[in-house]
């Protein structure tokens, strides 16, 4: 491939459509090839439900017979940049989501020559890149739904949406609307999804402006980003309790919900997903304000995060609210919940309070905002136990980041004061004992120097020292005396 590709692509005849033959002497991908096992992913035995199933196998373990262990092969856990293979609902694994078909070998091909395109970036200007997404957009017309499902195209899908004019998102998300349920819920069209929201919020505060000029065509039918997000919101709406536990969708839940109240994502671990790929763009081509900044967002849209909000926490109960505390998936999500509803005045907080459902603070911990008799009320021991589970701690960090000077007093004096010590020897709660130091008075913190100053000896011993450093910093900054500590040592 030439330098001369990018601008070869782009003036591929004046059909609106670029010829598929454009690549027609490059190397094809195969596309029945698949991934093969690994020692560390070995195929697991297919076994039927039922108890004469269970008192065959039993027989035949006693006779010694020989089970038959047919070869699975399991999509690679993390997908690389492109996959020649089969991109059919086994590589994501989402068996009960819709079908929408594949990607033909000459598509396959098409796509993937036009990512290599974007990362070689041998444009000659911005206007010879421009002419180049529009031809990709229009040999993906009628085929976004297949892209967003392919193992190997989604990426490509990814840059293009961070690359495109608001017209063209515009026109995504006419073929994407009535399918966000079942996109949310994919492993690969979760994150076009993500893309897509991020883009297209600040878009939306865009047209709040009265000089903004929209692009889009004048025999187009125009619609707001805002409508589009509303109308999106609809589709999940009956189905929000489901997705913020699904593996796929639940990333995009925790986007939304900051996406909608004017937050920042970009660099948040609770939105993110684990296996969440970086894109490269082009050198030229930078994430901008809109991924990185907190923007002003359309009041309607945070009117929906709030109605996502006492949706999701008023439709479950307690003992649902504390399981979805410890649970790998469920557990981010609370914490955004939690971050949001903490995030609100002091009036909507005591309303919430005062309310029959209650507030997410209230459900974990015990402790309610009504007003100071509540303080009084016996704190729940489940949140002393959250301080020690590995997932749950998480949630206990981020609630007392979170928590309103008020609330956080509260929680320190129910929870904290007096057992500081202890908790700062343990490695699970030593991380939530560090958030606490880093908010405390300067009053509280001299208490909670004294308590930790016993352990200080020990935690040096077993190289637990995150703890006492974040203690000496927090001195350090209060004006505490903190000289106790070097005697210790």
């Amino acid at each position: 491939m030439t330098c001369q590709a990018p601008l070869a692509l782009a003036q591929c005849g004046s059909t609106s459509i670029p010829p598929k033959n454009f690549f027609a002497n490059s190397k094809k991908t195969n596309p029945q090839t698949k991934p093969t096992s690994t020692p560390g992913n070995m195929p697991k035995e297919a076994k039927k439900r039922g108890r004469r199933a269970e008192k065959k196998r039993k027989e035949e373990a006693d006779k010694g017979q020989p089970k038959t262990i047919p070869q699975v092969l399991a999509p690679p856990e993390d997908p690389g940049h492109f996959y020649g293979g089969d991109d059919s609902r086994e590589a994501g694994g989402e068996e009960d989501t819709q079908f929408y078909g594949l990607l033909n070998e000459e598509e396959l091909e098409y796509f993937r020559k036009a990512d290599e395109i974007l990362e070689l970036n041998q444009f000659g200007d911005k206007d010879e890149s421009v002419l180049f997404i529009e031809n990709v957009w229009k040999e993906a017309n009628g085929k976004e739904l297949k892209i967003a499902n392919s193992q190997g195209c989604s990426r490509l899908l990814e840059k293009l949406i961070l690359m495109s004019s608001p017209s063209q998102l515009k026109s995504l998300w006419q073929k994407f609307t009535g399918h966000f349920l079942n996109l949310a819920q994919h492993r690969f069209a979760s994150h076009c999804c993500e893309m897509l929201f991020q883009r297209s919020v600040w878009i939306a505060s865009k047209e709040m402006e009265d000089d903004y000029v929209d692009d889009t065509a004048t025999d187009e039918l125009f619609a707001s980003m805002e409508s589009l997000f509303l109308h999106m919101l609809n589709e999940l709406e009956p189905q929000l309790k489901h997705l913020c536990t699904d593996r796929f969708a639940s990333h995009i839940i925790r986007g939304l919900l900051l996406l909608l109240s004017g937050q920042t994502v970009s660099s948040s671990d609770l939105v993110q997903s684990r296996k969440k790929e970086k894109i490269t763009l082009p050198s030229n081509v930078a994430p901008g304000p809109e991924l990185t900044e907190k923007i002003l967002v359309p009041q309607s849209l945070h009117d929906a995060a709030g109605r996502i909000l006492a949706a999701t926490t008023g439709s479950m109960s307690t003992e649902e609210i504390r399981s979805m505390a410890v649970h790998q998936i469920g557990s981010p999500t609370l914490q955004v919940l939690m971050q949001l509803e903490m995030g609100r005045s002091s009036r909507e907080r005591k309303a919430k309070a005062a309310s029959k459902e209650g507030t997410l603070l209230g459900k974990l911990t015990g402790i309610s905002t009504e007003d100071e008799k509540s303080s009084e009320s016996e704190p729940s021991s489940f949140f002393n136990n959250l301080l020690y589970d590995p997932v749950g701690s998480h949630l206990a960090e981020k609630i007392m980041v979170n928590a309103p000077k008020k609330e956080f007093k509260k929680l320190y004096k129910a929870f904290f004061k007096g057992r500081i010590g202890s908790l700062a020897r343990n490695e699970t709660a030593g991380f939530v004992v560090q958030r606490i130091l880093e908010k405390l008075e300067k009053h509280m913190l001299e208490e909670a120097l004294g308590e930790i100053l016993p352990q200080v000896k020990g935690l040096i011993e077993r190289s637990q020292v995150a703890v006492v450093k974040t203690l000496i910093d927090c001195c350090a900054k209060q004006g505490v005396e903190a000289s106790g500590i070097a005697e210790v040592c």
